[in-house]
């Protein structure tokens, strides 16, 4: 059952960001990073005073991977190794840890929902989630859709 969730998310990701791609040409990296940035962002916004210099390095600490991860997945996308991200992601899609840190993620949040968090911090794990999910995308050159096309034809004749 679980199994069978976790394809059809797979699926799911797969679709709407080949589709984004191209009507818009963004990369998984760019995606990625943003996310970080929104739930990086929500988990700050909940603290009631500011923040010592120890949950900031924390914090730091913490993010600093995902958006190292982030931009190297920005950069193989840009200079086309689709190769290597392809593979990269067949790996994670027959890897059993991202059923599992879902499970943990959900539970945590439907936790701090019962508790009563703020809304900012529970935005932060469905940001976790996604990420984790960006990664299990096959990359293939983008097809720009026909009135993308007609734009950029445009532009280029009136300059």
């Amino acid at each position: 059952m679980i199994n069978k969730i976790d394809n059809w998310i797979v699926d799911r990701t797969q679709r709407i960001y080949l589709w984004i791609l191209d009507w818009t040409g963004i990369y998984i990296g760019s995606i990625a990073i943003w996310i970080t940035v929104i739930g990086n962002l929500s988990s700050y916004l909940t603290y009631k005073v500011p923040p010592t210099l120890g949950h900031m390095t924390i914090i730091f600490c913490l993010t600093t991977p995902n958006f190292l991860i982030s931009i190297i997945a920005y950069l193989e996308q840009d200079k086309k190794k689709f190769e290597r991200i392809n593979f990269r992601a067949i790996i994670f899609r027959a890897s059993p840890f991202k059923i599992y840190w879902s499970i943990m993620l959900l539970t945590y949040l439907f936790v701090q929902f019962m508790v009563g968090e703020g809304i900012a911090q529970i935005i932060n794990f469905p940001c976790c989630i996604v990420w984790m999910y960006l990664f299990t995308i096959l990359v293939r050159e983008r097809e720009p859709k026909e009135w993308v096309r007609k734009q950029h034809l445009a532009l280029e004749r009136s300059s």
